[in-house]
């Protein structure tokens, strides 16, 4: 029997799918915790420390406050920007050095690199353009 997969290359990983459902809250706690998130988002905002994104978010309809560099946001614009965020998206290399190991710590700078410290020294990477993966 021969695999008809493709292993010359790394395959992308798919999510597991099961039968059984597990949910550890009730709707009306999640809807709770959104409620509250969305207030804090709101009235309290989010200090940003990069002029280019307060000027983005500005741009897109958010409250700036310069002079504090805190972003306000309105529910309905944290709505459709939940609404076009992709639903998956390739976290890691673009086929130009090392993949993120798993367990590796991994986050994203104010700037949309991806930090990948593992046993080296951070690397730094320019963002993907597209939508797609390596």
């Amino acid at each position: 029997m021969t695999s008809q997969l493709d292993l010359s290359r790394p395959q992308p990983l798919l999510p597991l799918r099961s039968d059984f459902k597990v949910t550890f809250y009730d709707r009306a706690r999640l809807d709770r915790y959104r409620d509250a998130v969305l207030q804090v988002l709101e009235r309290t905002g989010v200090r940003f420390a990069s002029p280019k994104a307060l000027a983005i978010l500005e741009e897109h309809g958010a409250r700036v406050d310069r002079a504090s560099a805190v972003v306000r946001f309105a529910p309905e614009l944290v709505a459709r920007a939940l609404a076009s965020a992709p639903r998956t998206f390739w976290l890691g290399s673009r086929g130009r050095g090392p993949r993120p190991r798993p367990g590796s710590r991994r986050h994203l700078q104010h700037d949309q690199r991806l930090r990948h410290r593992g046993r080296r020294l951070a690397q730094r990477r320019p963002p993907a353009t597209d939508q797609g993966g390596p």
